[in-house]
């Protein structure tokens, strides 16, 4: 059983939490704004967490689908919250795109191509490659799990993720970033550079950290976490009525369609 009268974003980052509530915990910005390709999302400790309703009654936290129904009106400049965060990668592979389908079974989007991303239970950067190593795993053609020769590493939580190295432009993939700056109770946690954009359906702020990676082919591609359908795509071939809506922002810029 946990031990707290009140869940913080303290507790989550600090590993307190057991391993029953991972996944199922997430943040809430109380306030986003842009300024000067700065994004600042600004979290409290003591109210800067949501969960699904059972947990929401258990641990005295917001629930998630009240969240989603409030959809504020966005100005970046003036700021706007509360909001979902959500982080995960843009991860090309020899200039394609790593993307997997949603679960058929998913209360929003299902069935949709998509690629790794999750709501956020740690910082965005760590949550970014928390979720890409756990939903796009690459082997050759014997079944050889695939990292190139120049990844990092990240520890997190006591584990070891194996990530990509990241750019914040590609010369074939003209993805703009932004400095996204974590900022909670007022003291800087975490500064990164990554895509943003707000998906006003779920109420949710969307980062995605641009990944590349140029591995030796043939290469196969499995969504370990889901199961569920994963290639490697170029980015002007995915048909705009079969991604999500992130997938769907970053054609348009990418592809200027």
């Amino acid at each position: 059983m946990i031990n707290f009268t009140k869940l913080t974003v303290n507790d989550l980052l600090s590993g307190k939490v057991p391993p029953e509530f991972n996944d199922k915990v997430f943040w809430i910005a109380s306030h986003v704004q842009m300024s000067e390709n700065i994004l600042r999302i600004e979290i409290q400790n003591e109210s800067g967490l949501t969960a699904f309703l059972p947990l929401c009654e258990q641990l005295d936290i917001t629930c998630i689908d009240t969240l989603a129904e409030l959809r504020p009106k966005v100005d970046w400049n003036n700021g706007f919250g509360p909001v979902l965060v959500s982080s995960g990668s843009f991860l090309f592979i020899n200039n394609k795109l790593a993307v997997t389908r949603r679960d058929a079974k998913a209360k929003f989007d299902p069935n949709l191509w998509t690629t790794p991303a999750g709501r956020c239970d740690r910082t965005p950067l760590e949550t970014a490659l928390k979720e890409t190593i756990e939903e796009i795993r690459i082997y050759d053609e014997s079944g050889n799990w695939m990292i190139p020769e120049s990844a990092t590493y990240l520890i997190t939580k006591g584990q070891k993720y194996k990530t990509y190295p990241a750019k914040e432009r590609d010369e074939n993939h003209s993805i703009k970033t932004v400095e996204v700056q974590c900022i909670l109770d007022g003291q800087l946690i975490e500064s990164s550079h990554m895509w943003a954009y707000y998906s006003p359906d779920v109420n949710t702020l969307e980062l995605r950290l641009p990944l590349y990676a140029d591995m030796q082919e043939p290469l196969v591609l499995r969504n370990e976490e889901y199961k569920t359908e994963t290639m490697l795509s170029l980015t002007s071939d995915l048909n705009e009525n079969e991604v999500v809506p992130a997938l769907k922002k970053l054609k348009l810029e990418v592809c200027n369609e």
